[in-house]
């Protein structure tokens, strides 16, 4: 479905004020889903200017976009040769690609079976038919060109880091039974392997049962993490986890904590500790390159494989007050992202077909 300007900001709207409005007839038929995406689902039919049925893409484009448009896929969604051949022969004007990274392929233990066959497809059709790629760190660029070759043709890369704004911590949505008001740290992020949630596992296994602080693990449950899941389930003292905080709530908790702790093995960017350092929330995470090249010198490094580093970490930010480990961060702005992005036009004709 496609909207037009309107469209997008009543869907702004919508999405800032939680106000989508009735539901209709389609939506009602269809029970199995939740009512927010029938809601949702309903508001875009309201303000849809056309729709493309199953294979149909190509007509709705032509019919609706002007000539030399320029298109932006923003998710890693659609990424198939059949769409990207679509939008490349109705669509007429220069298809940009926004790749976050490449970690389905390059750390593919991490990922279920299909994810990694379904992104090496995305990454065989964006060499195919994308006249641009942006990409949101220089790491995740060297990555994705890397990838690129293998598949035959690199289209132009531009780097642009994401807009980050400072998050609005919500007390009021914090659950009455989280407690605050003694030291604890967050672990932010959906459980997944690469998220190394095992280390600080064994880290607070380690720690003084008498005197360690508490540990906040706040994300849903992912996939392949069994002996994490399990361990969790086990219980280990001072471990809480907290799967269903809404966004207010999770900016709140990260807010009043000793640090955010982000032992990563790969990331293509790294958002939740740059939210952290926005709100002068000291970071400790791993010596990954992307975390160096987002945070700077703000952050506090350590081996993410070094269980005996990270439990240092621990007890010097304990021995000294939080104000003495607060330094000013600034994040990049989404004006500077989109004056990247927007402002640089490919050089480069598309790839011949």
């Amino acid at each position: 479905m496609l909207m037009d300007r309107a469209g997008g900001q009543a869907f702004e709207k919508a999405v800032t004020t939680g106000e989508w409005g009735r539901t209709d007839l389609q939506s009602y038929l269809a029970r199995r889903k939740r009512h927010e995406v029938r809601a949702a689902h309903s508001l875009v039919r309201r303000h849809r200017i056309g729709r493309g049925r199953h294979g149909r893409l190509v007509p709705l484009l032509t019919t609706y976009l002007p000539e030399n448009s320029e298109l932006y896929l923003i998710g890693h969604q659609n990424l198939d040769e059949a769409t990207l051949q679509a939008l490349d022969v109705g669509f007429g004007g220069n298809i940009n690609v926004m790749i976050h990274d490449t970690i389905p392929l390059d750390y593919p233990e991490t990922q279920r079976q299909r994810v990694v066959e379904r992104f090496e497809d995305a990454i065989k059709a964006v060499s195919k038919h994308a006249a641009r790629v942006i990409c949101i760190s220089d790491f995740a660029a060297e990555r994705v060109k890397q990838h690129l070759e293998k598949a035959g043709n690199v289209p132009e890369i531009v780097v642009s880091h994401l807009g980050v704004d400072r998050p609005n911590p919500k007390f009021a949505e914090v659950p009455k039974h989280i407690d605050l008001s003694d030291d604890y740290f967050v672990i932010a992020g959906t459980i997944e392997p690469r998220k190394n949630h095992m280390l600080l596992l064994e880290v607070w296994q380690s720690l003084d049962p008498e005197n360690r602080p508490r540990l906040f693990v706040c994300g849903s449950r992912g996939w392949l993490n069994k002996t994490v899941f399990d361990r969790l389930d086990r219980g280990i003292k001072g471990v809480e986890e907290y799967p269903d905080l809404t966004d207010g709530a999770l900016a709140a908790v990260i807010h009043g904590s000793r640090a955010l702790l982000c032992p990563s093995l790969v990331e293509g960017f790294g958002l939740t500790p740059v939210e952290a350092a926005s709100m002068g929330v000291p970071v400790i995470c791993s010596n990954i390159p992307v975390f160096r090249e987002i945070l700077g010198d703000y952050a506090d490094y350590r081996d993410p494989r070094d269980n005996f580093s990270w439990r240092t970490a621990v007890n010097e930010i304990m021995g000294v007050s939080r104000e003495e480990h607060v330094t000013a961060f600034v994040p990049s702005t989404w004006e500077q992202h989109f004056s990247k992005v927007l402002g640089i036009k490919s050089a480069h004709a598309k790839p011949e077909q």
